[in-house]
């Protein structure tokens, strides 16, 4: 491991201080989130050497205890309100939140709330028995949305956020004492930056390891681990009948990976360390094929790993629930994504019985990956593991202990850390965020990329701020140069 920080980390490190004094010259509360709304989706899409940000969630609180009044709104016992940013119709993040909401007692009446629902509502919740109702902020003044969520918020006994990396909805509503209610908050994003840590009661954690990690580098004062709910499913279709539905021969060697498609790496170094892995697989097992589920043919290092296979390298896209079981029915093997896991899709192809191999992490691994010695040490351990595996028609005997997962126990755990709650009072908190390591920074870099993040949140600024921050770009060498910069203005003209 490199044990010298990329220059570019600490460039784009210093970008973020400077681009802070800029933030001070604002005076408008409106331009201030707006600003704030712009570093922080900078910050989700770039490797700074801090994994929060307690300046920039403080600057939101204090513009939360300005906006908002105390109220006298009593709520009703037993009601959570759990809150997204946005659902998906796939993907791990929506399949947790699903999960969530399945898998704790009926005792509880659930609401679901999302602050920025940009496409359809999918189905699992549109047709949900267990949520009472559904509610989508419309796309109003920030200030008004924040006071409507808080409004809202204020009727339940519990609000669970499963919010976005960068919502600052999160800090607008409940940075204040003014609200009452416990916050907890879902750490779905534990190896990447995320803002929100300042206003949670409580957070949920998906592993021990990342618990430790945002303790000792995000400054989170309080959490637990909730371990990631999974579906304990009866399959009522044999492995020869998925295939023939799949129109896959039956003396083929199927290896599947799940994941989304940055999980395999951002950059083209990091992607081909495994499709160079699949490569040397398919290459010794007559007759296999690697079928991966989420990365797609769209993106031209995948598409040439097909071609240059002969299809035997396969990325077919999303796909719907349907499909990904039985797929993993039809399955040999399970190969997990690397360098970043997809947890939800592991358990579950743990919890159907299928033989799964998985790389050790270098940032975070479930606690059942550990305890039940699951991880490889190297790529060619994984290589030498499958091929023996499929040649040899190996079977997974092993009864993985996933208990913790699983609806009873899961349900156990979350309503206890709950019931706890019970006659809390909502609290902020003083975060202290302090440098993650050179290793884990290091690594993070290679799989999360790069962006300007001129997106939604640039268009809103200033003309003149877009300005500075283009110079500060150029100084800190983000863009390059004076030609990259006339390009960058044109953007802001377009844009503006």
């Amino acid at each position: 491991m490199n044990s010298m920080l990329s220059q570019h980390i600490k460039n784009k490190t210093e970008y973020i201080e400077e681009a802070k004094k800029l933030y001070l010259s604002i005076n408008q509360d409106l331009e201030k989130v707006h600003f704030i709304e712009y570093l922080l989706n900078f910050l989700i899409k770039n490797v700074t050497e801090y994994m929060s940000d307690s300046f920039l969630e403080n600057e939101l609180n204090k513009i939360s205890d300005s906006i908002h009044s105390e109220n006298n709104i009593k709520y009703i016992d037993g009601n959570i309100l759990h809150v997204m940013t946005e659902a998906y119709g796939t993907g791990g993040h929506t399949r947790l939140a699903e999960l969530f909401i399945k898998n704790i007692s009926s005792n509880y009446k659930q609401d679901i709330l999302l602050t920025r629902q940009g496409c359809e509502l999918p189905s699992i919740f549109t047709n949900s028995n267990i949520l009472d109702k559904k509610i989508i902020l419309k796309d109003d003044n920030i200030f008004d949305k924040s006071k409507i969520l808080f409004e809202i918020a204020s009727k339940y006994q519990y609000v669970i956020l499963h919010t976005h990396k960068d919502d600052v909805l999160v800090n607008l509503t409940f940075g204040t004492k003014k609200f009452k209610r416990p916050v907890l908050f879902v750490n779905h994003a534990d190896h990447a930056f995320w803002s929100g840590g300042s206003v949670a009661d409580l957070v949920l954690e998906l592993s021990t390891e990342g618990m430790e990690f945002s303790k000792s580098i995000r400054g989170i004062k309080n959490n637990r681990v909730i371990n990631i709910p999974i579906e304990e499913k009866k399959v009522d279709f044999s492995k020869k009948e998925a295939r023939k539905k799949l129109s896959i021969d039956n003396d083929k060697k199927i290896i599947l990976s799940i994941g989304t498609e940055y999980k395999y790496g951002s950059t083209e170094e990091e992607v081909k360390k495994f499709i160079d892995m699949a490569k040397n697989i398919v290459n010794n097992v007559d007759k296999c094929e690697f079928v991966l589920i989420g990365p797609s043919r769209q993106n031209k290092f995948w598409n040439e790993a097909y071609e240059f296979s002969n299809g035997k390298i396969n990325p077919i896209g999303m796909q719907s629930r349907e499909s990904l079981e039985l797929y993993i029915i039809a399955s040999d093997l399970y190969i997990e994504s690397f360098p970043f896991s997809s947890y939800s899709a592991y358990l579950e192809v743990l919890s159907l019985g299928l033989s799964a191999l998985t790389l050790k992490n270098e940032i975070f691994s479930l606690d059942v990956v550990k305890r039940n010695n699951m991880e490889c040490s190297s790529i060619k351990e994984i290589e030498e593991k499958a091929i023996n595996i499929l040649n040899n028609a190996i079977k997974n005997e092993k009864d993985f202990d996933i208990q913790e997962h699983l609806k009873e126990k899961w349900s156990e755990n979350i309503i206890s850390i709950i019931d706890e709650l019970k006659y809390s009072k909502h609290d902020v908190y003083n975060i202290q965020s302090k440098k993650a390591s050179i290793e884990y920074l290091n690594h993070t870099d290679k799989v999360i990329g790069n962006s300007l993040g001129l997106n939604f949140t640039y268009k809103k600024l200033p003309f003149f701020l877009k300005i500075k921050l283009g110079k500060l770009m150029i100084k800190y060498n983000i863009i390059r140069n004076f030609f990259d910069f006339v390009k960058l203005i044109e953007r802001i003209v377009v844009i503006k």
